[in-house]
């Protein structure tokens, strides 16, 4: 997961606007942000 952020944020640098490459990295994001939660890691969700 954090391998396919990383990429999809050297892609964003780099200039694409592919819609996917955004989505994933949201998705991405969202997937840390809830797992940070779970474990009680609050300042990572807020």
């Amino acid at each position: 997961m954090l391998i396919n952020l990383e990429e999809g944020l050297m892609q964003l640098r780099d200039g694409d606007s592919d819609p996917e490459t955004l989505n994933s990295v949201f998705r991405a994001v969202h997937s840390i942000k809830g797992g940070a939660g779970a474990f009680g890691f609050d300042h990572l969700v807020s």
